[in-house]
């Protein structure tokens, strides 16, 4: 999905940005030295790869099953790919509040991704509270008439 694509390119904009820059500061130190920073970076790499996972695995099982899935499966596909959508969103907040002021910038390509990011967030496919109570009625063999999946 764009949405995660966006997000892998921000965390690797973000590793080079720490790697290079110092920010204003008492000490002067580069952004890289600071702890709070590497941990950031770490959970944003880490969370970037877990969402391309979840996308594979689900691309994997459409593949296998195409017309045979189930409901249930077909739920749970459209759900995670809601949620990475979340997670991608949320990435790029995380980064964002790590960046400084200058990554706010209208020019910036992290405002161009967040802003992105926040409108797929918001579109009915990817509306995960209603994914979400979709697939816990398939999971307790609940009805779900007119359900998108």
């Amino acid at each position: 999905m764009p949405i995660v694509g966006q997000a892998r390119a921000i965390v690797r904009g973000f590793r080079e940005r720490l790697a290079n820059h110092t920010r204003l500061s008492a000490t002067m130190a580069k952004q890289s030295e600071k702890p709070a920073l590497q941990m950031r970076l770490a959970k944003a790499a880490i969370e970037v790869h877990q969402a391309e996972l979840a996308l594979r695995d689900i691309a994997d099982e459409v593949r296998a099953l195409r017309n045979r899935a189930l409901p249930v499966q077909r739920s749970r596909w459209v759900a995670t790919g809601a949620y990475v959508v979340q997670r991608a969103r949320q990435i790029l907040q995380d980064v964002s509040e790590g960046s400084g002021a200058s990554a706010h910038f209208l020019q910036h390509p992290l405002q161009r991704a967040l802003r992105d990011a926040n409108v797929a967030s918001c579109h009915i496919v990817f509306d995960f509270d209603a994914h979400r109570e979709t697939y816990g009625k398939l999971l307790l063999g609940q009805n779900t008439p007119g359900a998108m999946y």
